[in-house]
């Protein structure tokens, strides 16, 4: 496996030889396509466990797409997958039906294509099987909505049927949730710190929580003309021409973002802040810091 537990090259594919035993590493996967806005991923298993070509049938059963226009409110359903409440490698069962669905099956990820299920889906669960009276997959374990509610979430399996295409196929795929960049977007400007902001700048401050000591930086970089929802990425990157950090997500309309350097990583010289926005990233502008003196004296 790869040092950067964040990003192997490939992940270990485990099966449970029976109800009562713990699960055993059987191939490797690596990822064939991903949609992170819809949060699935279809891999692909090509060798196995300790990296030998494959030969043969793969030793998994096979479970049929159902899908959310067959799947009827009191549909009994199954919750299959790997809590982290559980106490054994061997997947567990809940048992439910569907509470409620939506009728529109043509709007986005968080609507329309997600089922509410009385089958509880706890940490863990994210990323296996609902399965329907028929053995079905009709869904993908999502979220528990509330704190205090007793209703589970699920996304629908028509948003994985995309994914798996372009796997069988050997495209590239991507999503069409992205958010079009519209050319407006802007860095208005960047604010470089060696000492605690005046946190009333970014509205997020709290809950980025920047209070640099003398040893580190830290930016507020404000921006403008982003759709909410747009993605952007915001990086800084040291006078070698290293990224040392960064913040990305799609956009959530507060305009200003907070970053820390790490107090290792601070040395002299000319530091850049870059803004890339949109499907493709573009950059959306620049803004440089000179750092005179490491030590912060």
């Amino acid at each position: 496996m790869s040092e950067d537990a964040s990003n192997p090259p490939y992940l270990l594919v485990s099966v449970v030889p029976s109800p009562e035993a713990d699960a055993v590493p059987l191939y490797r996967a690596t990822l064939a396509a991903v949609d992170g806005y819809a949060d699935l991923a279809v891999l692909r298993i090509d060798a196995t466990a300790d990296g030998q070509p494959l030969s043969g049938p793969l030793q998994l059963t096979n479970v049929a797409l159902g899908s959310l226009g067959e799947t009827r409110k009191d549909t009994e359903i199954r919750v299959i997958g790997y809590p982290e409440s559980g106490d054994s490698m061997s997947p567990t069962v809940q048992r439910g039906t569907v509470a409620s669905k939506p009728l529109d099956t043509d709007g986005p990820v968080d609507g329309p294509w997600e089922l509410n299920t009385n089958a509880p889906i706890h940490g863990g669960n994210s990323g296996g099987l609902v399965v329907d009276d028929q053995g079905r997959l009709v869904a993908v374990p999502a979220y528990r909505r509330g704190l205090e509610e007793q209703v589970f979430r699920a996304r629908a399996v028509e948003l994985a049927r995309p994914l798996v295409e372009a796997a069988q196929r050997r495209t590239p795929y991507l999503t069409p949730y992205l958010l079009a960049r519209t050319g407006q977007e802007r860095l208005v400007d960047a604010v470089w710190s060696d000492e605690a902001f005046d946190r009333t700048r970014c509205v997020d401050a709290d809950e980025v929580g920047v209070e640099p000591s003398p040893d580190e930086l830290a930016v507020q970089v404000r921006l403008s003309g982003l759709t909410e929802g747009e993605d952007y990425r915001v990086v800084v990157t040291d006078p070698f021409g290293e990224d040392v950090t960064s913040r990305q997500g799609p956009w959530d309309g507060f305009g200003c973002v907070q970053l820390t350097v790490p107090e290792y990583a601070v040395g002299s010289g000319s530091w850049t802040v870059t803004v890339l926005v949109g499907p493709e990233y573009a950059e959306a502008g620049t803004a440089s810091y000179e750092v005179v003196d490491a030590e912060g004296d």
